[in-house]
């Protein structure tokens, strides 16, 4: 299955810690972060956490993997969501049953207690989907500062990237406030104003 998707090939080698992806809905943002996420852990055996804002949105991903499990680059591959657990196979035991490796996790932002409570050393990404409510006011109190704690226990002084993914729908939120970002509608990227000077 061929498909038409948002390639994070740029962004990503860029190095930049905190990454924010705005763009125009349906034009596969999801899709490719998911792509690049499995195909990294299958490759080096580095994880991701797939974060949503609270509990009840990572309640509701019955697969996460969904049409990323038919692209041609995991033909040889399946795929397995246990709760908030996620797992590849390639290869079946003697018993002819599955060899699950474990490749990420889901959260809520709202359990940022429970994760902070947790250890990730084989954790390189944080990959924080539809970061921008729909709704106005729909940021969670001291959102920025909660996922900031969050990004700083997975990493834990190590390098790590996180890439938070919304549609264009709020260019001007507390994320962007607290990180100096103003936003350029005419370019690709736009830097946080802290790294200009």
């Amino acid at each position: 299955m061929s498909v038409k998707y948002y390639n994070p090939a740029t962004i990503i080698t860029k190095q930049v810690p905190i990454n924010f992806i705005v763009g125009a809905r349906s034009v596969g943002k999801t899709y490719g972060f998911k792509k690049f996420l499995i195909n990294k852990a299958i490759k080096t055996g580095r994880k991701f956490i797939y974060l949503r804002r609270n509990i009840v949105e990572i309640e509701t991903v019955i697969n996460f993997f969904g049409t990323v499990e038919m692209d041609e680059a995991f033909k040889d591959v399946v795929f397995q969501q246990k709760g908030n657990m996620l797992y590849y196979a390639k290869t079946k035991d003697e018993n002819d049953v599955w060899d699950w490796i474990h490749i990420g996790i889901m959260y809520g932002l709202t359990d940022w207690r429970k994760i902070k409570s947790n250890e990730y050393p084989e954790y390189d990404y944080i990959f924080y989907d539809e970061w921008q409510p729909g709704e106005r006011g729909g940021f969670l109190k001291n959102e920025t500062r909660l996922f900031l704690d969050v990004m700083l226990s997975v990493f834990r002084g190590r390098e790590g990237q996180a890439f938070l993914l919304g549609n264009s729908s709020v260019l001007y939120n507390p994320y962007f406030s607290y990180l100096d970002i103003n936003p350029n509608v005419f370019q690709e990227f736009t830097r946080s104003e802290r790294d200009k000077d």
